[in-house]
């Protein structure tokens, strides 16, 4: 596995929402429901080789994109935006968090913040209590 690779499984790789992830490259994909896919990327700010957050794209295969959603690093961990949270892909195949190595509880508030995200998406459960 790529170094993307496995920081996208230690991100989203026990997402709740998700089911039939795979993880290629840059990208992490997975069934949202039977009609939709969550495609997760590491993305750029700016400045190139420098990875600040997660990209979330809720996709219907038949009709395209439905929406997108970026989580910044910094906000997911709690961190201020001045400590420069980032990836560093320097281009000669060295890659690596950048002055900050995430924790546990850092790799769970990021995939916490996407689960919130894609629980938007997912078809609503009809209460049994419910009556007609």
């Amino acid at each position: 596995m790529t170094f993307f690779e496995n920081e996208l499984m230690k991100m989203f790789g026990k997402n709740a929402a998700l089911t039939d992830i795979r993880c290629v490259g840059n990208v992490l994909i997975g069934r949202l429901t039977p009609d939709t896919i969550a495609k997760i990327s590491l993305i750029t700010n700016n400045i190139s080789g420098q990875y600040t957050a997660a990209l979330i794209k809720v996709i219907n295969p038949q009709s395209g994109e439905v929406d997108r959603q970026s989580i910044n690093f910094c906000d997911a961990f709690g961190r201020s935006r001045k400590e420069g949270i980032h990836i560093w892909d320097s281009g000669d195949g060295m890659t690596c968090w950048h002055k900050f190595t995430p924790s546990r509880q850092n790799y769970d508030a990021i995939n916490r913040a996407a689960e919130q995200y894609l629980e938007m998406f997912l078809e609503p459960v009809q209460d049994m209590d419910m009556s007609m």
